[in-house]
C-alpha cells in the first residue's frame, strides 16, 4: 500500500501537547508512528515491541540491555516505545511510567493498548513531583524521555532534579537520558554539563555532533554515581542500524566545555524573560 494511502488512515486528536497522530508505516504492519503538531515522537510496533525505529530508541535501548533493569521508573511516557521495548526484553522487570499529558495517554491507549500481563504501572502526573516523592534508591534504571516544545524541560534537565534522580537509584543504578535539540545541540551541552556536575561517571550514548539543515537533533547522556558499564555500552551501541561510538566522560567534558549547567534559579528565569 503506498505511503500517501496509509496517511489517509491517521488517527488524528487534539491532546494536551498539541495535534497528535498516530501513522500507520505502510511497511510493517501494526506499526505506527506518533507525531505531536507533525514531529515525529515515537514509535510503535504491536507485533514486535523490540523493533525500534528511531535512532534515540536504539540509543536508550543499549543502556536498557546493559543495566539488565528490575525496577525501572519513565519521566514521559508518549507511546510508550520504551515501556513496551522492554516488557518484551525483561518481562519481569516492573515499571512507572509518568505521563503528565492524559488526553496523550488516553488517545495512546485506546489505539495501542500495552500488552495484557505487563507490569508497567502509568501515572498522570507531573515527572518531578514524581521523582521527589518516590523512596529512596528504589530504582535500577530511570529513563528521561519528556519534552515540551521539542525540548526538555529545565524542571526536568535541573541540576536540582538531577540530585533528586540521582538518590533514587540504587548502587550502580543508572539515568538515561534523552535530550531533543535544536541542530546545534546548545542545551544538550548545558544538560552534559549539568549530569557532569552530578554524577560520578557520565557518557554520550554516541558521539553527540551537530548536523547543520536538520529541523532538531537527539542526544543520549547515560549517567550513575558509580561507575558505568562502558565497555557493554560500547559493545551495544554498536549494534544495528545506528551504529555509533560512545563517548566516554572524558570526551563529554569536552562536548560541554563552557556550557553552564540548568539550574532552577537560573532557567525559571530564563523562562519568565521570554528567552
Amino acid at each position: 500500500m503506498k505511503a500517501d494511502k496509509m496517511d489517509d488512515q491517521r488517527i488524528s486528536e487534539q491532546v494536551g501537547q498539541g495535534l497528535a497522530e498516530l501513522v500507520p508505516d505502510p511497511d510493517r504492519p501494526g506499526s505506527w508512528t506518533l507525531r505531536i503538531d507533525g514531529v515525529g515522537q515515537s514509535y510503535v510496533d504491536m507485533e514486535d515491541p523490540t523493533f525500534l525505529a528511531f535512532e534515540y530508541a536504539h540509543r536508550v535501548a543499549a543502556v536498557i540491555e546493559a543495566v539488565k533493569p528490575q525496577s525501572v521508573l519513565h519521566l514521559g511516557g508518549g507511546a510508550m516505545c520504551l515501556p513496551r521495548f522492554i516488557a518484551a526484553t525483561f518481562p519481569d522487570a516492573r515499571q512507572v511510567v509518568v505521563e503528565h499529558d492524559e488526553l496523550l495517554l488516553s488517545f495512546v491507549n485506546r489505539v495501542l493498548p500495552l500488552p495484557p500481563g505487563s507490569r508497567i504501572d502509568v501515572l498522570v502526573s507531573d515527572a518531578r513531583l514524581v521523582v521527589e516523592s518516590a523512596p529512596l534508591e528504589a530504582f535500577d534504571l530511570i529513563i528521561a524521555d519528556v519534552s515540551e516544545v521539542a525540548q526538555m524541560p529545565p524542571s526536568v534537565a535541573s541540576m536540582e532534579c538531577a540530585e533528586e534522580i540521582a538518590a533514587r537509584l540504587r548502587p550502580q543504578g543508572v539515568y538515561v537520558v534523552n535530550v531533543p535539540d535544536l541542530p546545534d545541540l546548545a542545551f544538550a551541552r548545558r544538560v552534559a554539563a549539568t549530569l557532569l556536575r552530578t554524577f560520578t561517571d557520565v557518557c554520550a550514548v554516541a558521539e553527540p555532533v551537530a548536523v547543520p539543515g536538520k529541523r532538531f537533533a537527539n542526544a543520549v547522556f547515560a549517567a550513575s554515581t558509580d561507575f558505568l558499564p562502558l565497555e557493554q555500552l560500547s559493545q551495544l551501541a554498536q549494534r544495528g542500524p545506528f551504529a555509533g561510538k560512545l563517548m566516554p566522560h572524558d570526551g563529554l567534558v569536552d562536548f560541554a566545555y563552557g556550557a553552564l549547567p540548568v539550574t532552577d534559579a537560573t532557567d525559571v528565569l530564563l523562562d519568565e524573560a521570554g528567552l
